[in-house]
């Protein structure tokens, strides 16, 4: 049976660092015993190259982009992150 999964996420400045090593498998070891550290190198990132730090680009991306002159409130949503996977009979 074909099957496809569809995660989506917000996250505010205080989870950014964090998803960033989780993604990017930076950290040593993980809770979860399904990462396959060894297979982390055929992660794909579709926008950026090599490993960049999230915050600074949402940061960027924020006063690239903002046009009103209030401040940002400090649990703002900054980040949202969705992750698509399926079983190969779904392809």
């Amino acid at each position: 049976m074909a099957f496809l999964v569809c995660h989506v996420a917000k996250y505010s400045r205080n989870n950014i660092v964090g998803i960033q090593k989780h993604n990017q498998r930076q950290n040593k070891s993980y809770k979860n015993k399904d990462i396959d550290i060894t297979k982390s190198n055929k992660n794909i990132d579709f926008e950026n190259k090599t490993r960049i730090k999230y915050l600074e680009k949402v940061e960027k991306i924020i006063k690239e982009n903002r046009t009103k002159g209030k401040v940002i409130r400090k649990d703002a949503i900054l980040m949202c992150e969705n992750v698509i996977s399926a079983s190969p009979e779904f392809f």
